[in-house]
């Protein structure tokens, strides 16, 4: 006689795939004894120690799975304060969207991603991180035999001068299933870039900004 549909063995689970107290119930089902003395019905006594054991690895199979996104600083929720305490956030460059979950997450992945360096290359890096977009002009001295005519007439202060220009602010807008109750629902700024840039750069220089939104 073929065993009944809620003793037969299931099929091997996939890896990766969570799997539902209905597959687990139906695993633990297949490991107890046969007889009249071991009913699979949910009802029985047996049923409910299966039931409840299944809800139990589910749930755990279920968490276990969401730590794998928590490990993502792009995709947690759940584990932001940890990546935060870890990467001493925020700090006095946090800008205006760092109180959304996007922001926040954005400015751990800025952080973990940071390489340092002082040159042209890792600024734009930085600010490609961040979601600007940038470029970088750098000044010289007007200097007889080297300039031509034409170019502006600037004095010894311009080999201690660089200039960024912003073209696009991100904005972070409100996310059904990332942001939270209490979020804006559109956050931009570039207080966090000057902030970030000023700290950053070398000591002997000064930056400045130019929008051109």
């Amino acid at each position: 006689m073929a065993p009944s549909t809620e003793e037969s063995v299931p099929a091997v689970l996939t890896p990766g795939w969570v799997a539902s107290a209905a597959d687990y119930a139906s695993s633990l089902a297949a490991l107890f004894p046969r007889g009249l003395a071991w009913p699979r019905h949910p009802d029985s006594i047996v049923g409910q120690v299966i039931g409840g054991l299944a809800h139990c690895f589910s749930r755990s199979n279920t968490d276990l799975a969401a730590l794998l996104e928590e490990a993502d600083p792009r995709t947690a929720i759940a584990l932001l304060d940890d990546w935060e305490r870890v990467l001493d956030l925020p700090d006095g460059c946090t800008g205006e969207g760092a109180s959304t979950i996007q922001g926040r997450r954005a400015a751990i992945l800025s952080k973990l991603l940071m390489q340092g360096g002082q040159s042209r290359a890792a600024f734009l890096k930085l600010a490609e991180t961040l979601g600007y977009q940038i470029s970088i002009e750098e000044f010289r001295p007007f200097r007889v035999g080297f300039s031509r005519a034409g170019d502006p007439l600037i004095g010894i202060e311009g080999a201690y001068l660089w200039r960024v220009r912003i073209y696009a602010v991100p904005v972070l807008r409100f996310q059904a299933g990332s942001s939270q109750t209490g979020d804006p629902l559109a956050a931009g700024t570039a207080s966090d870039l000057e902030c970030l840039f000023r700290r950053l750069k070398p000591a002997h220089t000064t930056v400045t900004f130019i929008y051109e939104v």
